[in-house]
């Protein structure tokens, strides 16, 4: 991978996003390992290329599978269905969180377990809050509306609108 991939684990290792992003672009694609692939999407989305960051983790996730590092590959699954989700596309969140699942299903009791049940109970009460308050009709706040994206809830009904919410 020459001298690119050196720097862009150095600057990794510094967190200097912009630099990382920068030397990986540099580097040849065919030398880049999973460690590698994922620093690129680290990257990538600290320097707001989130659909880049995207297709890169993908492609962490089928390296780190690969080479038998399912815990790792079920980081970068959870991580693709958090950002899935904070896109509000629900059916990409619900194959990589499935991916996730199965990932971690040999080691129950690792940090990676602990990230994916903590989506997994944000998105649960996400959907309980949300069928509360449409059932009661409430408008939300900004910062509610926030909370609903980082939960992978879509948006919140505009009252005034002519159309039905929810269809």
């Amino acid at each position: 991978m020459g001298d690119h991939g050196g720097i862009a684990r150095e600057a990794a290792a510094r967190q200097e996003w912009a630099d990382v992003y920068a030397a990986y672009c540099e580097a040849d694609p065919t030398d880049l390992g999973p460690e590698d692939l994922e620093a690129f999407a680290d990257a990538a989305w600290w320097t707001s290329r989130l659909e880049e960051s995207l297709d890169l983790r993908a492609k962490a996730f089928a390296a780190y599978w690969d080479a038998g590092t399912h815990r790792r590959a079920g980081y970068c699954a959870w991580f693709l269905a958090y950002d899935y989700l904070i896109k509000n596309e629900w059916p990409h969140a619900s194959g990589w969180l499935k991916r996730a699942q199965r990932c971690l299903t040999e080691d129950p009791d690792c940090l990676e377990s602990g990230f994916l049940a903590l989506l997994e109970s944000n998105v649960a009460q996400g959907a309980v809050v949300d069928r509360d308050r449409r059932a009661a009709r409430v408008e939300l706040s900004p910062s509610e509306e926030l909370g609903r994206a980082i939960c992978g809830l879509p948006r919140a009904p505009d009252r005034t609108s002519r159309h039905r919410w929810p269809p």
